[in-house]
């Protein structure tokens, strides 16, 4: 037995990790424990020696649990340094963490080290996101066993612990169907997710039952549940005695406002496809942003490359318009394509002409037919319009059709695999997207890009749709309506998802405050009895029960939505309407189990109504009449956003001041580290990338006629901050840019973690954002001449 396994083994109890850290330090020769002794690493370049003597260590004695638990305290030290955390993940240290968990199963103390271990390399992030991945699913069975032995005890640190690394986990897990083309209910081993549901609900009965349920506990378990409910919905139907789906019911007593958000996301969730389409409502992708990986965006765009559109000439057209492909309809009647074109695009332009038409579309009023037409159909009516001169209405035809045959193939009971799902869903967008860079002035093609869908970028459809000059009333009310679902969404969403606390918290409650007045103002302008005026009123009803508080509502102001919810799902599903079906069986789920679901779970509402939680939790939030930005007089007027023709937009957007960025972080990854490299130019910005500075020409760009986006000034490193931080260039500014935005000033725009990114470039003059909305929360480093950080 060596000195340094005598020596931890005779610290007398009760041992402390920082202890038997330094204890290993000190045998290895290596100090870590101070500023001064990151900084002596980083002035002599020894990292790569200090980390080579921890895996030796740790693989000579990795069956000792005290020099083992040391080797984790220095791990955890080295993890808050981004340089010596990189350092780690070349090495493979990290491998040793997650095997810890085999060792010493019943000493909580180590587990608890390890699991705290665990999170830090998650949370962190210091390893790409294919191996965090692939690190959350290995250790995530380990990490359920730890809770299944100490969930019964008083133990609740190692619980908090556990339930904070696969909260952690399973955000991280976000990025798995983007990285892989595959859902994570379909891979292969597949994540025993109904095991990690059971044990959570396990948890919450058992501290109900005992008056030891803590809100951190209810906090990490419900948001646990909501992930999982999204990831895989058999992992909650399959939980014995409907108790998953009784759960999220019951959570809908919950005082807290962000508890009763994940009530409805788990409902919602766990009647829908287990796969990522942005159709879905209050999709969690929404909060993931990664470094370095495709947006489901840039994945259509990417299909949109490799398929170039084919145009014909005018020969060609007038050719194909002599000799028509379908002369006679299946009834017999002569099939006069012009006409029925003419006939869809008024459709699509001033909408159903009464009720009927507004829930089944009028296949045979428009084409002659009871379905939706054949492709032949369709390219002789386009053939048509572009023979006629009249190629927007064409584009509208095309658009309309494929955005039609995405939502049938959604909603129409067929083949929801995702390659199906995703080659309708990435035709019908590279179609609408190829309208809209055709006819930037009419906002049809905003709208059918915005529709059905979730985000910031929706809001800027909106915004420019709004802008595009006379439109018809129909089209006006359809965007209101979808732009009033995705205040739903993003509230939802980031209400329940989001840490508390944190700008994105306050981006999910100021939706949710838009969200009741603009559905408020929207119901009257729809269709009289139409699927989006009963729509409207059941997200109204929703958004009530969420930010009300059931205390204060009481039962007889509970009533009355809970009879609005009956008889309008009641209508939509006796007319057969295939749309938002999660939305109408997640309602149906509350009238149905509402009172099971309180006498099943009658502890947990009751431990539930004790907790002491904060007034920003439980207070009603109070929603303002009206859109628009809001005047607040507390709040900075630097928050305050403008659009690019120097108009407010019309939409609010988030008033939450920016995370505080320390002075020692990457100007990449924001990650701390007393060594980080200075730029080789300015000597003021700092990066934790290795042989690497920004290179600048800074003369050039200013003549080049371009404004670029995302670190357009400097040259892509191998190593970029080992964050991988896409570098792409916007094309050359458009004509109608409303200023000159010359001299070019070049940007480095990099967006605080978990926020979605918009894809437009930002134009610039001199030193002023012109737009610049405040939920993209953005750090941004101006370079005129000289680099100045802001």
């Amino acid at each position: 037995m060596s000195d340094l396994v005598n020596e931890c083994n005779g610290v007398a109890s009760p041992i402390s990790w920082d202890s038997m850290g330094k204890i290993v330090c000190r045998h290895l020769n290596i100090a870590i424990y101070t500023r001064h002794d990151l900084k002596e690493i980083h002035r002599t370049k020894s990292a790569g020696k200090v980390v080579r003597a921890l895996v030796e260590c740790a693989r000579e004695h990795h069956e000792d649990t005290n020099v083992i638990g040391g080797i984790l305290s220095v791990i955890r030290e080295m993890l808050n340094d981004a340089v010596l955390g990189q350092e780690i993940c070349d090495k493979k240290l990290y491998l040793y963490i997650g095997r810890s968990l085999d060792l010493s199963p019943e000493n909580s103390h180590f587990q608890r080290l390890v699991v705290d271990v665990l999170f830090d390399l998650i949370e962190k992030a210091p390893l790409p996101m294919i191996e965090t991945n692939n690190q959350a699913l290995k250790t995530m069975p380990k990490v359920v066993r730890v809770i299944s032995r100490f969930s019964t005890d008083s133990d609740s640190e190692t619980l908090h612990s556990c339930l904070r690394l696969l909260r952690s986990s399973l955000f991280k897990l976000n990025s798995y169907e983007i990285i892989s083309d595959l859902p994570l209910s379909q891979r292969h081993p597949r994540p025993n997710l109904a095991e990690v549901a059971a044990v959570v609900v396990e948890v919450l009965e058992s501290s109900s039952a005992s008056s030891r349920l803590q809100w951190n506990t209810l906090n990490d378990a419900t948001c646990i549940l909501t992930w999982i409910a999204y990831y895989d919905s058999d992992a909650i139907l399959q939980i014995p005695w409907n108790k998953g789906t009784l759960l999220f019911v019951c959570l809908l007593s919950s005082p807290s406002w962000t508890i009763r958000c994940r009530a409805w996301m788990g409902l919602l969730n766990i009647h829908y496809p287990d796969h990522l389409i942005p159709t879905r409502l209050c999709n969690p992708h929404l909060t993931l942003q990664m470094k370095g990986y495709p947006h489901i965006s840039e994945r259509v765009e990417n299909d949109r490359e490799s398929h170039p559109e084919t145009v014909l000439s005018h020969d060609e057209i007038t050719t194909r318009y002599h000799q028509t492909t379908v002369k006679h309809l299946p009834t017999g009647e002569v099939f006069n394509a012009y006409e029925a074109a003419l006939r869809c695009v008024r459709f699509e332009r001033e909408g159903p002409r009464d009720e009927a038409e507004s829930y089944a579309y009028p296949y045979m009023r428009i084409f002659g037919l009871r379905a939706e037409p054949t492709l032949d159909l369709i390219t002789d009516m386009d053939i048509a319009l572009r023979f006629h001169y009249k190629d927007c209405e064409a584009d509208i035809l095309k658009s309309s059709v494929s955005t039609r045959l995405f939502s049938d193939s959604m909603d129409g009971g067929g083949d929801t695999s995702l390659p199906t799902i995703w080659k309708v869903y990435s035709e019908s967008r590279i179609i609408a997207l190829n309208a809209l860079e055709r006819w930037p002035r009419n906002s049809y093609f905003h709208y059918n890009l915005m529709k059905s869908h979730s985000g910031p970028e929706e809001l800027e459809l909106f915004g420019k749709a709004q802008r595009c000059g006379e439109d018809t009333m129909y089209l006006n009310v359809q965007r209101v309506y979808e732009m009033s679902l995705n205040f739903f969404n993003m509230g939802i969403t980031f209400g329940a998802l989001a840490h508390e606390g944190t700008q994105y918290k306050d981006f999910g409650e100021e939706n949710l405050k838009n969200a009741l007045p603009s559905f408020n103002a929207i119901w009257k302008a729809c269709m009289k009895f139409s699927p989006q005026q009963h729509i409207a009123i059941i997200c109204m009803t929703i958004l009530v029960l969420i930010t009300q508080n059931p205390d204060k509502l009481g039962s007889a102001g509970l009533q009355p939505w809970l009879t609005s919810f009956k008889k309008l799902t009641g209508i939509l599903n006796s007319k057969n309407w295939r749309h938002y079906r999660e939305l109408r069986r997640a309602v149906s789920d509350v009238l149905e189990y509402r009172k099971e679901a309180q006498r099943v779970w009658a502890l947990l509402i009751t431990e539930m109504s004790r907790m002491n939680l904060s007034a920003a939790e439980t207070e009603s939030l109070k929603t303002e009449v009206g859109l628009g930005p809001r005047q607040d007089a507390e709040r900075p007027s630097r928050h305050s956003t403008q659009a690019t023709d120097g108009t407010l937009p019309p939409f609010r957007s988030l008033f939450a001041d920016p995370p505080e960025i320390p002075s020692d972080a990457c100007a990449w990854c924001n990650r701390e580290s007393v060594g980080l490299m200075k730029c080789a130019v300015c000597r003021r910005v700092k990066y934790c990338g290795k042989n690497w500075c920004v290179r600048l020409s800074f003369p050039m760009e200013r003549n080049s006629g371009q404004v670029r986006k995302f670190g357009c000034f400097a040259t892509p490193p191998l190593l970029p901050c080992h964050c991988r931080s896409r570098m792409s260039e916007s094309g050359p500014v458009p004509p109608d840019t409303p200023f000159n935005a010359q001299p070019r000033i070049r940007i480095l725009l990099e967006c605080a973690p978990r926020m979605p990114i918009s894809r437009q470039a930002l134009y610039v003059k001199r030193q002023s954002i012109l737009f610049m909305p405040a939920f993209y929360t953005c750090h941004i480093y101006h370079i005129y001449g000289r680099c100045i950080r802001d």
